[in-house]
């Protein structure tokens, strides 16, 4: 279970507003969408995205670490 604090909403902000300061990783909308449905279950677990109201919201320092995380995965298998 995640650690759940009064301030835990305020992290969480839209998918358009998350690549805002990010865009040399996700250069548009759908190449964020795409990372997102490709790892959701990763995402997920990490309690980077989340759905309060039936959209999808991201925890921007979480998901910023997934994203790390996620990438270094990839290189690693793609070393091996």
């Amino acid at each position: 279970m995640h650690e759940v604090t009064p301030n835990s909403l305020l992290v969480l902000t839209n998918p358009m507003q998350y690549r805002n300061g990010r865009e040399h990783i996700f250069p548009s909308d759908a190449s964020l969408q795409w990372f997102i449905r490709k790892n959701k279950v990763v995402l997920a677990q990490a309690g980077a995205i989340l759905k309060p109201a039936g959209h999808i919201m991201i925890n921007q320092n979480k998901f910023d670490c997934a994203v790390l995380e996620i990438g270094l995965l990839c290189n690693q298998f793609s070393e091996g």
